[in-house]
């Protein structure tokens, strides 16, 4: 039995049942890259390269980063408040300076920064929406 019939079944149990929508399921980690893979092609790659190298002196690379690999509530803040408002005064320094994406959706966010710690980050643990969409609420965003 392939995947749609069976959510079509447990839609249809559920509104028999009394409720009105099944939880949409989440999208393949596959489809989340390619997203963040767009994402990151339209935003990201001017500034990080599309290797994820940065250029030197001007923008940090991505591959391995502290900030990319580590906290996954950090790495959203920067990606929506920018790097000044949410890193230390006294890490290492760039001529530029990444300013926020507030305007990016949390499913745009989520995608974004999956694909940069899928590949560039060692295959550090994927973001969900749901998490992107917590932080922004906490920053007021």
């Amino acid at each position: 039995m392939n995947l749609r019939l069976i959510l079509a079944v447990c839609a249809a149990t559920l509104a028999l049942a009394g409720c009105t929508s099944a939880p949409e399921p989440a999208p393949s980690t596959q489809q989340l890259l390619a997203d963040g893979a767009k994402v990151y092609g339209s935003n990201c790659a001017n500034c990080h390269m599309a290797d994820g190298s940065g250029i030197s002196g001007r923008d940090p690379g991505m591959v391995n980063d502290a900030v990319v690999t580590g906290d996954p509530t950090i790495l959203i803040r920067v990606t929506l408040q920018g790097s000044d408002a949410v890193l230390p005064a006294d890490r290492p320094k760039f001529s530029e300076t990444m300013r926020g994406y507030p305007q990016l959706n949390d499913e745009q966010i989520a995608a974004v920064l999956t694909y940069c710690r899928h590949d560039f980050g060692k295959g550090a643990a994927q973001i969900d929406p749901a998490q992107v969409q917590a932080v922004r609420a906490q920053a007021g965003l």
